[in-house]
């Protein structure tokens, strides 16, 4: 049986973070991030969630948003292997969402 050599989206991930840290990854409302700050806010995402004992098969809820930010927790999870729930909610369901996951 033929081995899967398919790179991982964890894989994928770490490759397009280190193509070129200084080019510009994302900008909104005027504020441009480079692939070296969503590395950097990937990484501190992933440290936060270690801090906070999530489990690392626990999901993760995540829900997507226009900017950096996103972007950078988006990555993270990824990066790392984070199992994620997305949410592609507006804002009105977003409290319905916070409320399902409070219980």
């Amino acid at each position: 049986m033929p081995v899967d050599t398919t790179p991982s989206i964890a894989d994928r991930m770490a490759e397009v973070l280190a193509l070129d840290p200084k080019a510009v990854a994302v900008e909104a409302n005027g504020v441009a991030s480079t692939w070296g700050d969503i590395a950097a806010a990937a990484a501190a995402v992933e440290a936060e969630l270690v801090r906070l004992g999530v489990p690392k098969a626990a999901p993760v809820g995540w829900v997507a948003r226009n900017g950096a930010p996103a972007v950078a927790v988006f990555a993270g999870l990824l990066l790392h292997g984070r199992p994620i729930l997305i949410g592609l909610l507006g804002l009105p369901r977003l409290a319905v969402l916070l409320q399902l996951v409070a219980h």
